[in-house]
């Protein structure tokens, strides 16, 4: 399916992102809209407060640069605190 061809439900079946593979194909391409309607508002000089204050756990495998830079980069623009971890085998 094309994400452009997407109708929006408004609904998102999955409370937590743990593992992409556990997600519902329709929940992945609500999650995308989402990012997309954000990113147009945000354009448009819109403040965005929907994540105000909030705290966003980013976890992952290895150690990273770059993604861990747009990761809090992203949540900051968002008006909410990133808390990454990179955190390995047993850790997890």
């Amino acid at each position: 399916m094309d994400i452009n061809n997407y109708r929006r439900k408004g609904v998102i079946e999955t409370e937590e992102l743990l593992n992409l593979r556990t997600v519902e194909k329709s929940d992945i391409y609500e999650l995308l809209q989402s990012a997309r309607e954000l990113k147009l508002k945000s354009r448009q000089g819109e403040r965005l407060k929907k994540l105000a204050g909030k705290n966003i756990f980013l976890m992952t495998k290895n150690s990273f640069g770059k993604a861990r830079l747009a990761f809090e980069i992203a949540v900051r623009s968002l008006d909410a605190h990133p808390i990454s971890l990179p955190m390995g085998g047993k850790d997890i």
